[in-house]
């Protein structure tokens, strides 16, 4: 089958096509105009292409509805829906015994695109009780990532991973925020101020300066407010909602 898609931003670039959430194939386009991209005889609809630039960033999309060997998808510029990638970049903040607070310095990125993600803290000792490790990450500015952890969580070295993503397009908003947590093993409501369409968010937990137990994302209640469970210590949840166009 033949998806004729026209009229892409800029070139050269790549072209994705997705079909009921399956990958089918990618084609190089070396100049702008328009050109076929052939994925074999696959037919349907849900399908959707989208161009890549070669630095990563997107440069359009289109949906192909109808079946026909004739559908089209046009490539305009527009990206919407389309969360791309412009780095990653990883790494850890150790803590020595006493110490509450500690930085890494990044790459600059843009602020208003990009999110640290915790991705793990651990005790470097084996003397203390299980909330030594515990510790949150947040992205202070452009070019620094900050870890905390609590002065009764001090008495041991530990160190946090941290994961910050930063988005070449598509993100619509991020908000932040950090929340005191009692002991719950049925679910906690959380509100957030500007409301999001909880279909295009995503939550990224930033980790805890304090607890026993990590705090679990059980989803969204409504548009300004989503659920986690605790267990049975006292904790902050830090957190990021990212919504994407």
């Amino acid at each position: 089958m033949t998806y004729k898609i026209s009229g892409q931003a800029s070139a050269p670039c790549d072209v994705y096509v997705f079909q009921n959430k399956e990958y089918i194939g990618r084609h190089y386009v070396p100049s702008a105009g328009a050109y076929d991209v052939v994925f074999g005889s696959t037919t349907g609809a849900n399908t959707l292409a989208f161009a890549q630039d070669e630095n990563g960033a997107a440069v359009g999309y289109g949906e192909v509805t109808a079946i026909s060997s004739a559908d089209t998808a046009t490539v305009s510029g527009a990206s919407s829906g389309i969360l791309s990638i412009k780095s990653i970049q990883q790494g850890y903040i150790a803590l020595t015994s006493g110490v509450l607070t500690g930085t890494y310095t990044i790459s600059s990125v843009d602020t208003s695109k990009a999110v640290v993600e915790h991705m793990g803290n651990v005790r470097d000792s084996t003397n203390a009780g299980l909330a030594g490790g515990h510790i949150s990450v947040t992205l202070t500015n452009a070019t620094t990532v900050t870890a905390n952890r609590e002065l009764d969580n001090s008495n041991v070295p530990a160190r946090v991973t941290f994961r910050v993503i930063e988005y070449a397009s598509g993100v619509k908003s991020i908000q932040s925020g950090v929340n005191y947590l009692e002991p719950s093993y049925t679910g906690l409501n959380i509100n957030f101020s500007t409301a999001v369409d909880i279909n295009k968010t995503i939550f990224v937990y930033r980790g805890s300066p304090s607890g026993r137990e990590d705090t679990v994302f059980q989803g969204f209640n409504t548009t300004t407010q989503f659920v986690v469970r605790n267990g049975d210590g006292n904790a902050y949840l830090n957190w990021t909602l990212l919504e994407y166009e």
